[in-house]
């Protein structure tokens, strides 16, 4: 399956770190973990902050794989032949066995200009359009592989001399793992007005390719696009989307409804990827 399935458990993982985590005194510390992955091989890689990477080839001892990584790492993936992980600061990194990891060369090199969407570039200033965007500038947070690419998608948060930050949607993809392009997440149905602006800069956070489209959550909306170029937003989502599956034909996709006061759980459901409908919270929690 190109999506990874396995729930991981931080109560689990942390409950007994003696008896989980092999040698955790030479190891160290295990930080948060934000994502996992498992091959056809059996071997699992959890990933998290700091730099954290742990594997496992039963599930139930874990070690703490040592890399030069400081940057957060938010998604892992697996096609069988080799893993890959994203994270902050454009990290992309390899690894075949999941022992040993490298940093896959990825070089950001734009201005603001090349990220502001055309209807909104009379609001910025000519100081502002050529602020310069590196890798330092670049959140990944969710990777997949598809069967003939992996796409990874995130966000460009750029700050301009205020300390006002600029977010840029961005999808990354690359058909070898080693050369990787970087696109705009251009969203065809938005018009000129503050809310499809604000819409526009939205934090992603999942993709799922089913082998007809992509679809991917975010803030207060899920998106969808047949080839990565151009995408469509729903209307009809509230609350912050983590996460999607797709099974029997349907979509589903989870989180909260954004309500920092008694939040609650959500789930939306769809058949196309397009038109969702929240499931009622009587038959959701019971």
């Amino acid at each position: 399956m190109f999506k990874k399935f396995i729930v991981i458990s931080m109560v689990m993982l942390f409950a007994n770190s003696q008896s989980v985590f092999a040698s955790s005194s030479e190891n160290g510390d295990v930080g948060n973990l934000h994502d996992i992955t498992r091959a056809d091989n059996g071997v699992f890689i959890a990933v998290g902050e700091s730099g954290t990477i742990v594997k496992s080839v039963d599930g139930e001892k874990w070690e703490k794989v040592n890399i030069n990584q400081k940057e957060n790492i938010n998604a892992v993936v697996s096609n069988n032949s080799a893993f890959y992980a994203v994270g902050d600061k454009g990290t992309i990194l390899r690894s075949v066995g999941g022992d040993k990891w490298e940093n896959v060369k990825f070089k950001v090199n734009l201005t603001l200009k090349d990220m502001v969407n055309k209807r909104y570039i009379a609001n910025y200033s000519k100081k502002d359009l050529s602020l310069t965007i590196t890798n330092a500038n670049v959140s990944l947070r969710d990777i997949i592989w598809t069967g003939k690419q992996y796409v990874a998608i995130g966000k460009i948060i750029k700050p301009d001399a205020e300390n006002r930050n600029y977010v840029y949607q961005i999808i990354v993809h690359s058909t070898d793992g080693v050369n990787w392009k970087l696109r705009k997440f251009e969203v065809t149905n938005l018009t000129s007005n503050k809310a499809d602006a604000s819409r526009s800069n939205a934090d992603l956070n999942a993709i799922y390719w089913n082998g007809d489209r992509y679809v991917v959550t975010g803030d207060d909306l899920i998106f969808t696009s047949k080839d990565l170029n151009q995408w469509t937003s729903s209307s009809n989502i509230q609350g912050d989307i983590r996460d999607l599956i797709y099974r029997e034909k349907q979509w589903i996709t989870v989180g909260w409804d954004g309500r920092f006061s008694e939040p609650k759980g959500v789930i939306y459901t769809s058949k196309d990827g397009m038109n969702w409908s929240s499931v009622e919270q009587k038959k959701v929690f019971v």
